[in-house]
């Protein structure tokens, strides 16, 4: 039968999704929107929304990776973000019943000048050990 996740489409990228690309090649990052998440006790809150060109499948971004990472890198305005690269990587988290892999994606900041991935701060570190 195959990979059952296939069954089962979303719209958003999952751990599955960043596994299956492998090359870790940059996204460029095409558009920042406000986003809605039902958490476990079926409250909805609001979530940013990484979009990237040539992809349909869109990143719903951690409190880690809002802030702690893109914000730290390249200020709090998300309208500057538009057209900056990122690499996807996974990360452990807890596992719960809205992930039961244990793995959440984290989008590093590219830094477009040398080609290389900035260097995660140390806060966005702990916190993603932490499972925040």
């Amino acid at each position: 039968m195959g990979d059952v996740r296939k069954l089962y489409p979303t719209e958003h990228l999952t751990a599955a999704d960043v596994e299956a690309s492998g090359d870790g090649a940059p996204l460029v990052i095409k558009a920042c929107e406000i986003g809605a998440v039902r958490g476990a006790a079926g409250k909805t809150k609001q979530v940013l929304v990484l979009r990237f060109a040539g992809m349909t499948k869109f990143l719903r971004c951690n409190k880690t990776t809002a802030i702690r990472t893109l914000a730290a890198a390249w200020g709090p305005e998300t309208d500057a973000w538009k057209g900056r690269s990122v690499r996807l990587t996974l990360a452990e988290c807890p596992k719960t019943s809205l992930n039961p892999s244990g793995k959440c994606i984290v989008a590093i900041p590219v830094d477009e000048k040398a080609g290389d991935d900035l260097s995660l701060p140390p806060d966005a570190a702990r916190e993603l050990e932490d499972g925040r």
